[in-house]
């Protein structure tokens, strides 16, 4: 049975809200970080979830009721970029934290909208869940870039295991829809 366009608006509110949490901690670390490489990243990053997030908001114009998702269910997802940002002052493993703990998640809600979504009543939602894997799937790839510079220290790995346990204990395991 697929859900109805009020379940999949949610889920699209759902998935600008964690777009707009990734844009923010990006945009802001890309002034604070030391390293040139990341620094840059880190604006390209922010500029293209937060181009996503006027995506996924443009889902559901009609609604008059559009309400954000509450700041308290995405804390842990600032909270784990925020921690990685703090532990590495050159972006580094802000970079490595969202390859391999953030994008992952996201791509999961994607596919899980993609899925549900009926592409005869709802062709916004198949649309932007296409144009966004194509987006996290480029930020996948400069995260790699600069995880190939050799592995992670003990305590930047400690900091990366803490934000995603943090992300984990929040009830995003897989996916930002679960929770």
């Amino acid at each position: 049975m697929n859900p109805s366009l009020e379940e999949l608006e949610a889920r699209a509110d759902r998935l600008r809200d964690v777009a707009l949490a990734i844009y923010e901690v990006c945009g802001t670390a890309a002034t604070q970080v030391s390293g040139d490489r990341a620094s840059v990243t880190l604006h390209s990053v922010a500029r293209r979830f937060g181009a996503l997030a006027q995506q996924w908001r443009g889902f559901a114009p009609h609604r008059a009721d559009l309400v954000a998702t509450p700041e308290s269910a995405l804390a842990p997802v600032v909270a784990a970029m925020a921690t990685w940002v703090t532990a590495d002052p050159t972006g580094r493993l802000v970079l490595v934290g969202l390859v391999s703990e953030v994008l992952p998640r996201y791509l999961v809600s994607l596919r899980d909208v993609a899925v549900l979504a009926d592409p005869g009543s709802a062709p916004f939602a198949a649309v932007a869940s296409r144009q966004a894997a194509v987006v996290v799937t480029d930020q996948q790839q400069l995260g790699l870039s600069l995880r190939e510079e050799g592995p992670l220290d003990e305590s930047l790995a400690g900091a990366l295991a803490s934000g995603a346990a943090e992300l984990d204990g929040a009830g995003f395991g897989e996916s930002f829809l679960t929770a």
